[in-house]
């Protein structure tokens, strides 16, 4: 009989680098499966992909690929299964570009952030844990649309806790719902000295 690869399925929408699942052949095969191959550039060209198996398991892909399965009985010509995509949205990333590292009493602290892995159109949430301010200290959210260099300032240090610090928290698409946690990142803490010997200046990373 004539090779037969049976479905491929099913289709994947995941996050990048966070992320797992199975593509698997059901139904009527007739023949082995020679090989799977995939596409980068949505089916232009395909690359061979060195498996026997009926399915395929990935673990924390970061590139969108589209698959198919080559099944060949005997010296019957093979079959070529339809395609299945995993499409992987990029995650959001989040940078402290720079800040004010030393200030006086009451002062206001700038930094910058840059964003990346966001698309122009979404939007994004993230969170930030500040003390050492003279109000507004715990956790809160800053918010932004698309990709770049997003500016703040915050006003109300206090001499009397003689250091601030600003954590970077996580950062999520809302549209994708991807989403990077740095809350236990040292990077993306913040520390500001605060009194009357303070020298103000910008530290860039």
């Amino acid at each position: 009989p004539p090779s037969q690869t049976g479905t491929l399925s099913p289709s994947y929408t995941v996050c990048e680098g966070n992320n797992s699942g199975t593509l698997s052949l059901t139904g009527t095969i007739v023949g082995s499966v020679v090989k799977w191959q995939y596409s980068e550039n949505d089916g232009f060209s395909w690359l061979d992909f060195n498996s026997t198996s009926t399915s395929m398991t990935f673990n924390n892909v970061t590139l969108t690929r589209r698959w198919r399965v080559i099944v060949k009985n005997l010296t019957c010509p093979a079959d070529t299964s339809n395609e299945q995509i995993v499409f992987v949205h990029p995650q959001p990333k989040v940078q402290i570009s720079n800040y004010t590292s030393g200030l006086c009493s009451n002062d206001t602290i700038k930094f910058t952030l840059n964003i990346t892995g966001v698309p122009t159109n979404h939007t994004w949430k993230l969170g930030i844990t500040k003390s050492g301010f003279s109000s507004n200290n715990g956790t809160q959210t800053l918010t932004g649309t698309g990709s770049g260099n997003f500016s703040y300032a915050f006003a109300g240090m206090t001499s009397g806790a003689f250091t601030g610090t600003i954590q970077l928290n996580t950062i999520n698409n809302d549209t994708t719902n991807c989403s990077n946690n740095y809350s236990s990142s040292s990077a993306h803490l913040m520390t500001i000295v605060v009194g009357s010997n303070s020298t103000a200046g910008p530290i860039v990373l």
